[in-house]
């Protein structure tokens, strides 16, 4: 059966283009509006020091391989100091782009973010005494 020559199937929807699937529709976009907002909201305030890679690319102009090169360097070299010291230590970040980075919500914590500090070449069951 040819449906173009069959006028039981060959009729249009009689409904409005826009009403078709209307509520099956809503609740997706109401669910990505949902994880729009939230990742506007997630990133407001990024830390350099703490964040991680997926954290930093949050963020508007640090692309993959800016994040991944901030967090191997802050591995490397321990916490920024200051943004002069993150332009220093990254390649590829100036001073205008730190700007408009700042802008976007990049923040430093001062303090760094050390974590506890580390004992390193004591041998087990000294506990922190040299002999």
């Amino acid at each position: 059966m040819n449906p173009f020559l069959d006028p039981t199937r060959a009729e249009p929807d009689p409904r409005p283009f826009r009403l078709r699937g209307a509520r099956r529709y809503a609740g997706r976009v109401a669910l990505a509006a949902g994880l729009g907002f939230g990742a506007v909201a997630a990133a407001g305030a990024v830390d350099v020091n703490t964040a991680t890679q997926s954290q930093l690319e949050a963020v508007r102009g640090v692309g993959p391989k800016t994040a991944a090169a901030i967090v191997q360097e802050r591995r490397r070299g321990g916490p920024f100091s200051s943004f002069q010291d993150l332009a220093e230590r990254v390649r590829g970040l100036g001073e205008k782009r730190l700007q408009k980075l700042r802008a976007a919500g990049l923040t430093l914590d001062r303090q760094g973010g050390a974590g506890p500090a580390m004992m390193i070449n004591i041998p087990p069951g000294s506990k922190g005494k040299r002999n």
